[in-house]
Order: C-alpha cells, then sequence, then structure tokens
C-alpha cells in the first residue's frame, strides 16, 4: 500500500512517524497524457471536487482533477495503521444526509461500523484552562440538566427554532428569520437563558463550542441550529447524524469509487497558484510552473485556502474579505490508544484555548487498548509530539497511560488551513449570497458553501452535483415543453 505525506503516528515504543500509508494515495494520469486544453479543470479531489469531475466526465465533458497533494479525498481519508482503519478527517454518515446515502448506495457501500454509545455510567470529564480536570460524579444528572439546557439552547423563537429555520436544505427561503438569529454567537444565546446555574452554562457552553474547536465568544450560533434542523430538530438525531455510524470499508473506500468511475484525467502534487481567466478561456497555474486550459473551472479549495491563490480578475471585495476572514474551526484530529481500561465508556468536553477541546471513546483496538477520538484547537502544536502526549495525559486527573498517537493537523495543513466549516457570527447574513456567486468562468463548490449539511461529506457531494450540473446545463434553463 502506498504512502501518503499526510498524518503522522506515534508509538511509545518507537517514537513518531510523518506520513500513513492509504488506499487514497492514487496514480494520475501519465504527463504525456495531458491535453492542450480541456471543457473543465476541477481543482481539489475531496468529494465535492470528485463528484464534480465524475458528473461532467460521465456527461462527455472533458476533465482535468488539478490536485496538491498525493492522494485524493481531500479532508476525508482513511489511514491504515497496524491493520486498523483510522479515519483522519471526515467520518460520520447517516441516512438523513441524502447525498451521501445516494452514493453510498450506488456503490454498495451502505454498511457501518456503529460507534458505541458512552452512556450515564462512563466516564465523564470537564476541562478549563490551568486548572486540574475535574470528574463529574453524577453523570445522569449532568445529562440531563444539560439536555434540558440544550432544549431551551435551541427554542430561539418559541417554536424549537423551527421558525427560524424551518428548510434546513434551504437557507435562502429562510433568510431573514437566520439573519436576526445570526447576530449572536454561542455564548450570547447562552447567556439570554434565564435560571442557568454559572455550572449549568459552563457545561452547556463546552458541549455546543467544543466540537467546533471554536471561540464560544465568536463562533455563531446559527451554525450549531442549522445542525439541530438538519437532524429534525431533535437532540438525540443529532448525535446519530454527526458521530455514530461510520462506513464500514472506510470513507477513502467511498473516494476511490468515484475516483474509478471518473473517466477524465487527474493530475497530482501540482498545488494551483492562479486563476487566470482571458476572454472565453481559463488558465491555470501550479507552484511547479505547468500551465492547463479549459473554457470553465471548478474550484474545490476549501474557504480557508482559497484566500491564498491569486484570481485575474481580481475578485469582487466582498468575495475577497469573505476569503480572509475564512471560518473559525482550527484545528486536528488525534486517534489516541491508551492503555487505561474504562469498559463503560468516556468523555470530555472543553473550550478553546484548551489544546483538547471534545473527545470521546470508541472501542478498543485489536491490543485491546481503548480508542479515544479527539479534536484538538489550534494551540495543540501538534507538530511538538511530546506536548501531544502530554496533553493527552493530562485529560485525566490521574493521566492517562498513552501507547499510541495517530493524528492530522488540519490547521497546519496548507491544503486545509481548518477542519470543517464553522463561521463566526455574522458571517453567514455578510457573505453568504456572495460566496454563492460565480466568478466569470470560475465556480466554486466546497463542502463550505453546502446549503445544507455544510461541512460534512454530503454537503461535499451537494456542492458538487450543482457545479457540474451548472456546466452540463446552466441553472435557470429548462427542458422545453412539448
Amino acid at each position: 500500500m502506498r504512502r501518503s505525506a499526510d498524518g503522522f503516528s506515534w508509538k511509545e515504543t518507537t517514537g513518531r512517524v510523518d506520513g500513513l500509508e492509504t488506499v487514497a494515495a492514487v496514480s494520475g494520469t501519465p504527463e504525456t497524457s495531458i491535453l492542450k486544453e480541456y471543457n473543465t479543470i476541477v481543482i481539489g479531489t475531496g468529494f465535492a471536487g470528485l463528484i464534480a469531475a465524475r458528473d461532467l466526465s460521465l456527461a462527455g465533458v472533458s476533465v482535468l482533477l488539478v490536485e496538491g497533494r498525493d492522494r485524493i479525498g481531500g479532508r476525508t481519508w482513511t489511514a491504515d495503521v497496524d491493520g486498523e482503519k483510522i479515519e483522519m478527517g471526515g467520518t460520520w454518515v447517516h441516512w438523513a444526509q441524502p447525498h451521501v446515502f445516494c452514493e453510498l448506495q450506488r456503490y454498495g457501500l451502505d454498511q457501518f461500523i456503529t460507534s458505541p454509545v458512552n452512556g450515564s455510567n462512563r466516564l465523564h470529564i470537564e476541562n478549563a484552562q490551568g486548572v486540574k480536570p475535574n470528574i463529574i460524579t453524577d453523570v445522569a444528572k449532568h445529562d440531563t440538566e444539560l439536555q434540558q439546557s440544550m432544549q431551551r439552547y435551541f427554542d430561539i423563537d418559541g417554536s424549537g427554532g423551527k421558525m427560524t429555520l424551518p428548510f434546513p436544505h434551504n437557507p435562502s427561503n429562510s433568510f431573514e428569520a437566520m439573519a436576526e438569529a445570526d447576530t449572536l454567537s454561542i455564548t450570547d444565546r447562552v447567556n439570554q437563558i434565564p435560571d442557568l446555574t454559572s455550572e449549568q452554562k459552563t457545561a452547556l457552553v463546552k458541549e455546543v463550542a467544543g466540537p467546533h474547536s471554536s471561540s464560544p465568544h465568536t463562533a455563531g450560533f446559527i451554525e450549531v441550529l442549522r445542525w439541530y434542523a438538519l437532524s429534525n430538530f431533535e437532540q438525540s438525531t443529532m448525535e446519530a447524524t454527526t458521530m455514530r455510524y461510520k462506513i464500514a470499508k472506510g470513507t477513502s473506500q467511498l473516494a476511490l469509487a468515484i475516483f474509478d468511475e471518473f473517466t477524465g484525467h487527474a493530475i497530482f502534487n501540482q498545488k494551483v497558484t492562479e486563476i487566470e481567466q482571458v476572454d472565453d478561456r481559463c488558465i491555470v497555474h501550479t507552484a511547479m510552473g505547468k500551465i492547463f486550459k479549459a473554457r470553465n473551472v471548478i474550484s474545490t479549495v476549501p474557504l480557508n485556502v482559497a484566500k491564498t491563490l491569486k484570481y485575474t480578475p481580481p475578485l469582487p471585495p466582498l468575495r475577497q474579505e469573505a476569503l480572509e476572514k475564512g471560518h473559525t474551526c482550527k484545528g486536528g484530529k488525534l486517534h489516541a490508544f491508551v492503555h487505561n481500561n474504562m469498559p463503560n465508556g468516556f468523555t470530555t468536553a472543553g473550550c478553546v484555548p484548551l489544546p483538547i477541546t471534545f473527545g470521546w471513546s470508541d472501542g478498543v483496538d485489536s491490543k485491546d487498548n481503548t480508542h479515544l477520538v479527539l479534536f484538538t484547537s489550534e494551540y495543540a502544536e501538534m507538530s511538538d509530539t511530546a506536548k501531544t502526549v502530554a496533553h493527552v495525559r493530562k485529560l485525566h486527573p490521574e493521566d492517562f497511560s498513552v501507547a499510541s498517537l495517530v493524528g492530522m493537523d488540519w490547521n497546519a495543513d496548507e491544503f486545509a488551513q481548518g477542519m470543517w466549516c464553522m463561521f463566526e457570527k455574522g458571517y453567514f447574513t455578510k457573505y453568504w449570497k456572495e460566496l454563492k456567486k460565480p466568478h466569470g468562468r470560475l465556480s466554486f463548490a466546497s463542502a463550505d458553501t453546502a446549503d445544507g449539511w455544510r461541512g460534512f461529506i454530503d454537503g461535499a457531494i451537494e456542492q458538487g452535483k450543482r457545479a457540474a450540473a451548472d456546466v452540463i446545463k446552466p441553472r435557470g434553463t429548462l427542458r422545453a415543453q412539448t
């Protein structure tokens, strides 16, 4: 199996090794076969790019996929470590996510691994900056109070959020109501709820903000409400849609299935630096001095990376401002395997600037080590393995005994610069409509600008499908009636 330069592993016995084996490290088209010009160039081989390229090629359009990495999958890929499939990025899927579930059924990949439910007898630890981790002694009481607080948190409009976001896959339908709620950060909304104790407020903020590796003082309330609305306005469903079901064969197998059906050309290790439009043609420039030409370009570059490209002619000022701000979910994903036996499960919650903001136990590995899935903030310094190991140990008041780590610092990754999309308050209202517009022959498609499951595999597929459809049949045109 080939290796990608992405990610790292560490063992207490052998130390750190950069790069991981993965089926996502595939071969591209021989350089001698690359055409002088294509109908469409798709930049990026995450799910948005793969779907757009596949749909276009199956429609008879000549397509070139240009990828800066040595693998497919973008912010979603599966590493193979000691016989274990380790998900390094986007992982969880659900039948309430229509676009990805359709693709899973298409390729016969709709078999899942169910992550264990960590019940009320689990070990739950609350973390805060500068203090010793706190073990919650009455987890059942904690969970009941938190569920009640969450219910009140989402009830922004007296109808459980349903008046604010009645059609969660079509935000333009309720833009005005969403804009009003978009003035609030996570903390702002928590502070609106009367009669919560300081302990209940703290627990609520950690539960809501922790998974997003974002400051609760800036991250937008509307972003969390969107997840809830997409989950049928039910807390139990939101947990199931976002952290319960993994593709049994690994997310990279879905990416491979799409890539294998793609009939165009692909080139890897070519970082795009400029997208130039001249008359009725687009010219894509790379850091290695390569030039590729096409009539259309679809950029699936993540929101936090798009600002690093040069656009000729320049983007509108409002679009450029949106790219400069980007989204707030900056951190990484860390799999820690610890010797500690926790048969009843484990969860932890905290907030930025903690190095690890959220995590839970996800069963055991083949060596009977407990598997912890952890999300880090931009303060984690994952390049320093000793610090990373120390951060994991300190999650527990008595210290975890760490056997091994597998991680990906998405914030430091030049092709991601963050994890899934989380807008700060006010961002949606100011920039959403601008982000949806094409720029001449250049269109944008990313999970970060999805209408529905923004930041998820489903959202990436949604955007890839739309971008391809707009090339094949521009939006707004209808088949002639006979």
